[in-house]
């Protein structure tokens, strides 16, 4: 934690170790010098620069994202699938005590068989 310290009127840091079974505290002084930029004038972009990277950078990710939920849409219509004709069929010989219905499930079954 940053405190003020009266005596040398600077900043310094306060941390607290474990040494020889004992807690110390410490206080470490910080110079942080003269403020240097990061970035020369000719490496700076300026701020509608960066929102449109962002933005070209959010719609690949957002094509990539529809991309890999159409695939997983895929996977799990093609694993439903027999669970879903299952119902079906278990509906259609269910109504089949009420109103005589076509018998799906034979026909499908044997259709299989044959191949």
């Amino acid at each position: 934690m940053r405190g003020f310290n009266d005596q040398e009127a600077g900043y310094i840091l306060r941390v607290c170790c474990y040494e020889w079974e004992k807690w110390t505290a410490m206080e470490i002084p910080i110079d942080d010098g003269p403020a240097v930029s990061a970035f020369t004038p000719a490496e700076r972009e300026s701020f509608f620069a960066g929102i449109a990277r962002h933005r070209r950078a959010a719609l690949r990710v957002s094509i990539v994202a529809g991309a890999c939920a159409m695939v997983l849409a895929l996977i799990v219509a093609i694993l439903m699938a027999p669970l879903f004709y299952a119902v079906i069929g278990l509906a259609f010989d269910v109504l089949h005590f009420v109103v005589p219905m076509p018998d799906l499930m034979r026909s499908v079954t044997e259709t299989v068989g044959a191949l």
